[in-house]
């Protein structure tokens, strides 16, 4: 089976990128490939990285461009270029890596083409690419459930949030949360599936800096074992299009004030979708590498989500969007509104028990300044 794949990535980082670009080839050593880089946020003046594989520029740009400019950048480039009936054009965020070898990727894209599949997404291995705030609160509460089976004497405060929490009986347990990177990797109070942790062996200083950077920690991302249909509302960040009308469909968003909403890619799909194109979910093609260096807390980033929510769930009806609009504001309120007391549960038991030092004081500390400025700033602009 010929394939020649035209892979387009946006990056602000070429070192990043070029791991990915290595990656593919190293792991795909014979297929024909073509790769395309936009370049934002592009200085002159530095350096010029030295590149492991050749590829053409789409374009470089001083500005740092939104992932909807970005997307849609990348599209008109690959759409323009033509598409012969062996290609596979596929968008790529930058910080993966590529990990299924060529013999199962050739077998993979045998049998969604004979699906007549128009666009695939690759779920990922690794850490979830979703909003730190959202992976913190389910892992704070695995810990404080376990500190409390597993410690004595016990602490009365843990004991008092645990009692706030309903914990699913044994036998209805999910053993797959399906798409956990998405929204049901989210904090549940009223029916909560707790991990456990043996706390006895637990490295705290590794555990509190994933939790601050959003890397994977007892709650890893669970993945498709074979393809299956995708409903329009998979995210985008590893997407794979067979059929080139699908390029057709922009990444749309809205602009409120100084925000942009996110997960336009989802808009795209659910566009796709409507008009009748075959989309699927596939077994992990990549993993997502969370880099430490590109998790500064941003709150704008976080807020750019709701809005992005919003305009997905209300499908662009204005009276619905502001309806969603609250409703996510009010669910992320009350995730960082309880992270912060979990965080504060969690920094007096190490006190306590003398299990605290430098890294770890500094970084719940940290991690509950974020949320604050977060709440902050989702208070003054509801």
């Amino acid at each position: 089976m010929d394939i020649t794949l035209n892979i387009a990535i946006t990056t602000a980082y070429p070192a990043v990128a070029d791991r990915l670009l290595s990656s593919i080839k190293n792991k795909l050593p014979t297929l024909p490939i073509n790769f395309f880089i936009l370049h934002i946020g592009h200085n002159p003046i530095e350096t010029p990285h030295s590149w492991s594989e050749k590829f053409t520029y789409i374009a470089q740009t001083k500005d740092y461009l939104s992932i909807l400019q970005s997307r849609n950048l990348c599209q008109d480039f690959l759409k323009k270029r033509g598409h012969a009936s062996s290609d596979i054009a596929i968008l790529l965020d930058d910080d993966l890596v590529w990990t299924m070898p060529e013999l199962k990727f050739r077998s993979l894209v045998a049998e969604l083409k004979s699906t007549q599949c128009d666009m695939a997404f690759s779920s990922l291995h690794g850490d979830p690419p979703i909003p730190k705030e959202y992976t913190r609160a389910s892992p704070l509460l695995d810990l404080l459930i376990s500190i409390d089976k597993q410690h004595t004497p016990k602490n009365k405060e843990i004991q008092e949030f645990i009692n706030s929490v309903s914990i699913q009986k044994k036998h209805l347990f999910k053993k797959i949360e399906k798409h956990a990177h998405h929204d049901n990797y989210a904090f549940n109070k009223n029916n909560f599936n707790p991990k456990k942790i043996n706390t006895h062996k637990i490295n705290w200083v590794d555990f509190i800096l994933k939790l601050h950077n959003g890397k994977t920690t007892t709650r890893p991302i669970s993945t498709p074992k074979k393809i299956e249909q995708a409903t329009g509302l998979d995210r985008g960040g590893a997407t794979f299009i067979f059929n080139p009308v699908v390029l057709t469909h922009k990444n749309s968003s809205i602009k409120i004030l100084n925000w942009v909403s996110r997960r336009s890619d989802m808009m795209m799909a659910i566009e796709a979708e409507k008009t009748g194109h075959k989309l699927y979910l596939t077994p992990p093609i990549l993993s997502h590498e969370r880099e430490e260096s590109f998790d500064s807390h941003k709150t704008k980033k976080l807020i750019e989500d709701i809005f992005g929510v919003a305009l997905i769930s209300s499908n662009g009806k204005k009276e619905q969007f502001i309806k969603y609009f609250h409703k996510r504001i009010a669910k992320i309120n009350f995730i960082l509104e309880q992270s912060n007391r979990m965080l504060h549960l969690l920094d007096q038991w190490l006190r306590k028990h003398n299990k605290h030092n430098k890294t770890t004081k500094h970084t719940l500390k940290t991690m509950q300044q974020e949320n604050r400025a977060t709440l902050h700033e989702l208070k003054k602009n509801k």
